[in-house]
């Protein structure tokens, strides 16, 4: 399957389908597929649809057929639902999402005082693109360049130079054990694979026997 659909497709939903409160709600993010538009642990805005339904490039909290609370991008709206995509996904979500599923769209994403806007509609959309784009593009010069950073994060070169407050240290933050650096998550702990995800450049400075 392709990393994006050729042709986002669009069907009228009608406002009446979504929640009239106009009153925003707050979620913890956690988890990968909307990196990098959504890293965790970011608190996300949610703001419910009200009096409009949603846009092809919204990103949108949702309830998942099995019960999941999951954040995805809109990539098509059919008669039968809405198709969503997580942002580092290389393919669509296997179930369709129905209106009433869905608390609201997410405007920003807050991490302490900073904050951020969070595109939907045609700036979501191309925003979606670039992401596929620039996946497909990482992942190549990531396979030649494999080799030589694992042997560099091995050295343990980077590790000597770190100030201590600046050390990599382990949190859990909602059962989820992520890695920071500083107020930075740099990583997280995959129990099925029982290994850890680290963000590049960063394993450098990281020794997972220690973890």
């Amino acid at each position: 399957m392709k990393n994006a659909p050729d042709k986002m497709s669009e069907t009228q939903l009608h406002p009446s389908s979504f929640t009239r409160s106009a009153h925003p709600s707050f979620a913890a993010y956690t988890g990968p597929s909307m990196n990098p538009t959504l890293v965790e642990p970011e608190m996300l805005e949610i703001q419910p649809y009200a009096n409009r339904a949603p846009r092809i490039g919204d990103v949108i909290y949702f309830h998942a057929p099995d019960a999941r609370d999951i954040v995805h991008r809109v990539v098509a709206i059919l008669p039968a639902g809405i198709r969503t995509r997580g942002d580092n996904n290389p393919r669509d979500d296997s179930w369709l999402v129905e209106p009433s599923a869905i608390v609201g769209r997410v405007v920003a994403a807050h991490r302490g005082n900073a904050q951020r806007k969070i595109f939907g509609g045609r700036a979501g959309i191309a925003q979606h693109y670039f992401l596929c784009a620039w996946r497909r593009v990482n992942a190549r010069v990531s396979r030649k360049l494999h080799a030589p950073y694992r042997a560099f994060a091995r050295s343990g070169v980077l590790r000597t130079l770190i100030p201590g407050r600046w050390r990599p240290r382990v949190v859990t933050f909602q059962a989820t054990r992520l890695l920071m650096m500083g107020s930075r998550v740099i990583g997280r702990y995959d129990a099925k694979r029982r290994g850890w995800h680290i963000q590049r450049p960063f394993r450098l400075f990281v020794d997972e026997t220690e973890l």
